[in-house]
């Protein structure tokens, strides 16, 4: 079977330098976290059988499924996550920030672990006993060590291999090669999986090069032979904003006015065409899906948009001087014209691949203004933190904002749900008015596939219709 996916990937693929939602799309299938989420948020055991958390949320017990075993045929143990999250911390991480410490600098210990390379907080107690102790409450700690970056992994004949149902060959940033692990203890999926990377994915499947297109976003019209998975929101659709210091965006009202002029544009656009987009999104301005229950009013959100209005001008003057470095993909139809024609000057950018989109945003910071899109949890609204908390597994020097920042930090700090609410309103304001990036939107994903030769596996839907073993070829 050959599946296609939209974007290339950075070798070598390693659980800790996951930085992209198709990185952990394709590692989740041979590296297995503790925990999954679902397309609601809700934590559920993958390679544990449960968890358990004390009354303050400062440790989470794990107990070990001990059937999972390595591709190797070895059985996984407590000890392997112990030794896999302290051996990723050693990695020359992708992304600014190290890619496990979202879920991992609370720990106790973990302020040692330079000079240490261990942390005391990780406790293995038994075979398959794995305890996690925090210096301070942490609600959202489970949800956290979900995702391939935290999963187990070790060196076998010189490779890196883990639980998952497939073992992956890399071949290159363009193709991979998936092979069944026979020892993974749940049966599905095909045996062999062909991953290639298509910038055009819908022309390929049509003409019968590829049989599956995943993580589609784009828009399109199926033919008899096409069918597609139902959509889920993935994700949100940014332009983030470079406010490091010398820089023109690391003026505050800079960047409010470049929000304001840019939903003028977008509003615009809107109201002219509807279908403008190219890709599958729900624009909107804030932060919070309307699943959390803590959306700011509409009236609110306009009048913070607004203030930035009569900065414009100084805007514009300010550009005449350093014009804008700009790039811009995905979900925003051409606006570089709108912004000429509004007397902004600009140098639009180019990038090679979405690769190199991470590469500026995390450490070249040449851009101004780059596209970017990052996931969320439903299940809260701490989920943000990884792109714009301090200590993001995604973030960015480029994108911190003081008050946003506190205010998530000491979000994290928070236990009783009716407080929850409250104080994430005020995050919710914060971005609309510091501005580390504009919020375009909700982004949609399906799969599309050949119905002529696969079918989808009903008993898998509901663990996620990304993963790859939920396709099974026609007849068999």
């Amino acid at each position: 079977m050959i599946i296609s996916l939209p974007s290339q990937w950075k070798l070598p693929l390693h659980p800790a330098l996951q930085h992209s939602a198709y990185e952990d799309l394709i590692l989740s299938h041979e590296f297995e976290s503790l925990v999954y989420r679902d397309f609601q948020g809700k934590v559920h055991p993958l390679a544990a059988v449960s968890f358990e958390v004390n009354s303050d949320h400062t440790v989470y017990r794990f107990k070990i499924d001990r059937r999972r075993r390595f591709s190797d045929g070895s059985f996984l143990s407590a000890a392997d996550f112990k030794k896999s999250w302290e051996q990723g911390l050693l990695q020359r991480s992708n992304s600014a920030n190290k890619n496990q410490i979202d879920g991992l600098f609370l720990v106790e210990g973990f302020s040692d672990f330079e000079t240490s390379k261990t942390i005391s907080g990780i406790k293995v107690i038994s075979d398959d006993l794995l305890e996690i102790h925090y210096t301070k409450p942490f609600r959202l700690a489970a949800s956290h060590l979900a995702g391939s970056r935290y999963g187990a992994f070790k060196v076998s004949s010189g490779k890196i291999i883990g639980t998952g149902k497939y073992a992956i060959d890399q071949k290159s940033n363009q193709e991979l090669l998936f092979y069944k692990n026979i020892f993974h203890p749940e049966d599905g999926g095909v045996d062999r999986i062909k991953v290639v990377y298509l910038k055009d994915q819908i022309r390929e499947l049509e003409s019968g090069d590829v049989d599956v297109a995943a993580f589609n976003t784009q828009v399109s019209t199926y033919n008899s032979l096409i069918g597609a998975t139902e959509s889920f929101e993935v994700g949100s659709s940014w332009l983030l904003l470079n406010g490091i210091d010398g820089r023109i965006f690391s003026n505050p009202r800079l960047r409010k006015a470049f929000q304001a002029l840019t939903w003028e544009i977008i509003s615009k656009k809107l109201k002219e065409n509807p279908d403008v987009a190219r890709q599958m999104v729900r624009f909107d301005a804030q932060v919070y899906p309307e699943v959390l229950n803590i959306r700011l009013p509409r009236e609110e959100v306009d009048r913070i948009i607004s203030e930035g209005v009569p900065y414009i001008p100084e805007l514009i003057e300010a550009t005449k001087k350093t014009p804008i470095k700009i790039y811009i993909s995905g979900v925003l139809p051409p606006v570089y014209d709108d912004f000429v024609n509004h007397g902004l000057k600009i140098e639009k950018l180019e990038f090679g691949s979405f690769l190199d989109v991470l590469q500026d945003m995390h450490h070249d910071f040449t851009a101004d203004v780059i596209s970017f899109g990052a996931g969320f949890n439903l299940s809260d609204p701490d989920g943000v933190y990884h792109l714009l908390g301090k200590n993001g597994a995604i973030s960015s020097p480029m994108i911190h904002r003081a008050n946003v920042v506190d205010l998530l930090e000491s979000g994290r700090d928070i236990l009783g749900s009716d407080q929850i609410g409250k104080h994430y309103k005020k995050v919710a304001s914060a971005v609309l008015d510091e501005v580390p990036g504009i919020h375009l939107g909700y982004l949609q994903t399906n799969s599309l596939y050949r119905k002529d030769r696969v079918a989808i596996d009903p008993k898998f839907m509901g663990k996620g219709i990304r993963k790859f073993y939920i396709y099974q070829k026609v007849n068999e």
